[in-house]
């Protein structure tokens, strides 16, 4: 399988960036995926900036695409997407509207945000000779399994960091500071880890990230690594961390390549984590939770939470 990075998820600024991928130039990626998929208003890089970030990747032989944005509301803004797309090896398209201003020489790969929640719909993609498909967070192993029985096309799945759970037009971030979204004045420059929010008992539930909501816990499926290759999943996803990514990457390329057991895989990762992680989704349990192979929930992470009926507002 091979391993993929996906697009910066919150507001990081140039300088950041310039230094994010620098460091990751010399680790076991394949893919790695650039581009404002949140928020369009702070998909602010210029194309000489966006080649730059791109120049030491290519450098170590990655192949580096260009991610739409999930809202697109303007011309201008599809333009500038097309321009950026020419710089890369090729597009995630995260809303359905980019297929109609595709371009003929580019790799096209269905972002996560498309919801191709069955084999149908990737089917249908297929017509326009999508390279990848990057599944929806919340399919569990029985529909991934069934999708890949049926489809042609390689499949991707997300595999670690926090996962986007709801998007608004309204700016969250701007809001806290009583700024409406056209007079944000970047304030999610400020969170640049997004705002953790927690219910009444102080258990974190969701992490704030400009008009989207996202997951508190982070997915980690280091353990069902040989369980995702013997299904046919062709290349696994980590979502960019404001810290530790390249250390996140090298552990699952060890782990996949048998280098580092899938026990001390996962024991390392959760050093590097504050919050326990989560799993649920994947074995067809709430998103929360973190399962075991054998499908019971780990008795350490199953008291972080609120018992049933207990209003977590």
């Amino acid at each position: 399988m091979k391993i993929s990075l996906g697009p910066a998820p919150f507001n990081w600024g140039v300088e950041k960036l310039r230094k994010f991928y620098q460091e990751l130039a010399d680790t076991p990626l394949d893919n790695v995926f650039m581009g404002e998929v949140f928020c369009e208003k702070r998909n602010t890089l210029g194309l000489e900036e966006l080649e730059e970030l791109m120049f030491p990747l290519r450098e170590r032989g990655k192949e580096v695409y260009f991610s739409t944005g999930a809202l697109i509301t303007n011309g201008d803004q599809w333009e500038r997407l097309m321009q950026c797309v020419e710089v890369s090896s090729g597009i995630e398209v995260n809303t359905i509207g980019a297929f109609n201003n595709l371009r003929a020489g580019k790799k096209v790969i269905a972002g996560p945000f498309l919801n191709l929640y069955n084999h149908s719909s990737v089917q249908f993609l297929e017509r326009f000779n999508v390279a990848g498909i990057v599944l929806p967070f919340e399919l569990s192993q029985k529909s991934i399994t069934s999708i890949i029985s049926k489809v042609k096309t390689p499949v991707e799945i997300v595999a670690y960091g926090n996962l986007p759970l709801g998007v608004s037009w309204r700016c969250y971030i701007a809001r806290s500071h009583n700024l409406g979204v056209k007079e944000c004045q970047f304030k999610c420059m400020q969170h640049q880890k997004g705002i953790m929010a927690e219910n009444l008992d102080g258990i974190p539930l969701f992490l704030i990230n400009g008009p989207y909501i996202l997951s508190a816990r982070k997915r980690c499926l280091v353990r069902e690594l040989e369980k995702l290759k013997a299904m046919g999943v062709s290349s696994i996803r980590i979502m960019p961390q404001y810290e530790n990514t390249p250390e996140i990457v090298t552990i699952f390329r060890q782990a996949m390549d048998h280098q580092l057991s899938l026990h001390n895989a996962f024991k390392q990762l959760s050093q590097l984590e504050e919050l326990s992680f989560s799993n649920g989704w994947f074995h067809g349990e709430a998103g929360w939770k973190y399962i075991k192979s054998d499908h019971k929930l780990v008795e350490k992470d199953s008291n972080n939470f609120l018992p049933p009926l207990r209003n977590i507002c």
